[in-house]
């Protein structure tokens, strides 16, 4: 069982500045998951006055230990976090779940939300700002939302480029997502201009027979015969 324990200050302040329960639900919700954190099967929730006088949560958990006692109800104290890069964590775990469940919706905001946090702490130039960034343009391209997605990637590019270079196998291959997105938009010039600027680049650096090279050029076969058919 966790121990109780208070969290560094500077977390605490980072927490609260993006932590705030405002509703009903949101108390609900936070008092069920302590619930299944204590490892129940079964959970019960009564609301007085429909939540107004009080809101009372019974169920089958492991408890608090008598070690912790001392510790339970002081302020700033808690048994989930240590400080606030385990809040991150757990965000950005959050983020993936919605983001293999499909709610590209929800997971969006939270991969921007994940990058902010991240670049205030490490800098706007950690791969993991640059690949919640990454994730974001995803989710807004998967749900239709093209144009905010090219924008974003394409800042994202520049921002590769300074990081990692214009040969990174990363740099590339966003490269190659742009100039396909560009593609499913219905930007055919710029798609090609893209496809085929890439494409050089890579024959340059890997040879014709490559199958980066391959891949992009089977892509401008199939535009050159459909633009003829």
């Amino acid at each position: 069982m966790a121990t109780i324990k208070a969290i560094e200050a500077k977390s605490v302040h980072q927490i609260q500045s993006g932590q705030v329960i405002v509703d009903l639900c949101s108390v609900a919700k936070e008092l069920v998951e302590n619930s299944l954190d204590a490892g129940a099967t079964s959970v019960e929730v009564r609301f007085k006055n429909h939540g107004l006088d009080s809101i009372e949560v019974q169920d089958n958990g492991s408890g608090i230990a008598p070690a912790n006692y001392e510790n339970v109800a002081l302020k700033h104290y808690t048994s989930k976090l240590s400080s606030y890069d385990d809040l991150s964590s757990l965000r950005l775990e959050l983020a993936n779940v919605l983001f293999e469940g499909g709610d590209y919706r929800r997971a969006g905001p939270a991969y921007n939300q994940l990058a902010v946090d991240f670049a205030v702490r490490r800098g706007s130039d950690a791969e993991v700002v640059l690949r919640s960034r990454m994730q974001e343009a995803t989710c807004h391209a998967l749900v239709g939302e093209t144009t905010q997605a090219l924008r974003q990637l394409e800042d994202l590019l520049r921002d590769e480029r300074q990081v990692y270079g214009e040969h990174d196998t990363r740099t590339l291959e966003l490269r190659r997502q742009i100039g396909l997105l560009q593609l499913g938009a219905g930007q055919r010039r710029a798609a090609e201009k893209t496809l085929h600027q890439l494409e050089a680049d890579l024959t340059r650096l890997h040879g014709a027979g490559h199958p980066a090279v391959t891949a992009v050029t089977d892509v401008l076969t199939g535009l050159h015969r459909s633009g003829h058919g």
